[in-house]
């Protein structure tokens, strides 16, 4: 269904960015599947599957462009784009280090944020019953104990001499989304992003305005199909530059993690086409 005031040539246009996400996705599927064997480090299984959940979360996107009218569910985006946003950034932040021993004690830490979180829920959920707690603990225990495991085992493999550095790694703080941001060596307006689409998610007051602009004037639909311009880029980049880095990590065939920049570079230019026509029909 075509959006309230929006050209054909807009909605056309929309609708070719949509296609070349789908190629962006489409083309990391590929890489991923060439893939032979995902390794032995415990950062580079994680991440992998977390861009996984990435790419789920972005052909979700693409299909709420299009319901029920074309552009309508932004709100909706933004919560996809914002699980997007948090898995690949975590994804690449785990397997960006060259060194193994630095990726596995990241790793490490975002283990431990788990534990803490399951730690933190056991301590509030006496309301659901006693069975419940009870198994809350044991997931917090299973992963402080697989936690430790895998520190011993890291220990295991480095020199005498190596050990008292690597213990002051696997001493695992707590991780931030801004300190994966900053560790990544990604600008800081990253992490505005981040917390623009966290406020929808989260159901700031910016959710409601944004539904009663819509609301009380049909002509704001008009600018509905331009306003996804920066969500499309930012999605189709998630897919590119972290699926990039995480793929490779894993053994993906290069020729095939190349196809993802052709595809996300077309998306761009789709893009400006789609700019260019929105400025065109104000």
């Amino acid at each position: 269904m075509t959006s309230i005031g929006v050209s054909r040539e807009i909605e056309d246009r929309f609708r070719s960015v949509i296609s070349h996400l789908d190629d962006v996705t489409q083309r990391y599927r590929i890489a991923r599947q060439s893939i032979v064997e995902l390794g032995r480090y415990e950062a580079d299984l994680a991440a992998i599957k977390l861009m996984q959940a990435t790419w789920l979360h972005i052909n979700a996107l693409s299909s709420v462009a299009e319901i029920p009218y074309t552009g309508s569910h932004s709100i909706s985006a933004w919560v996809l784009l914002r699980a997007a946003f948090e898995a690949g950034l975590t994804a690449w932040w785990l397997v960006a280090p060259e060194n193994w021993i630095e990726r596995e004690a990241r790793w490490l830490q975002w283990i431990k944020r788990e534990e803490i979180h399951r730690d933190k829920l056991s301590k509030s959920s006496n309301v659901f019953g006693a069975d419940f707690v009870t198994q809350l603990e044991g997931e917090r225990d299973r992963l402080a104990k697989r936690r430790q495991d895998i520190s011993n085992l890291l220990l295991d493999n480095v020199a005498p001499d190596q050990r008292p550095k690597v213990e002051r790694q696997l001493r695992p703080p707590t991780v931030s989304m801004e300190q994966i941001i900053r560790e990544t060596g990604l600008p800081s307006r990253y992490y505005i992003v981040y917390r623009v689409s966290s406020h929808y998610t989260h159901s700031g007051p910016s959710t409601s305005n944004t539904l009663l602009q819509f609301a009380n004037d049909e002509n704001t639909q008009t600018s509905i199909p331009c306003d996804w311009s920066e969500m499309f880029c930012a999605a189709s980049w998630l897919m590119t530059d972290p699926g990039q880095v995480v793929l490779i990590r894993c053994g993906a065939n290069h020729e095939d993690v190349a196809r993802i920049v052709d595809a996300h570079n077309n998306l761009l230019d789709c893009v400006a086409e789609l700019k260019r026509l929105c400025a065109q029909h104000v």
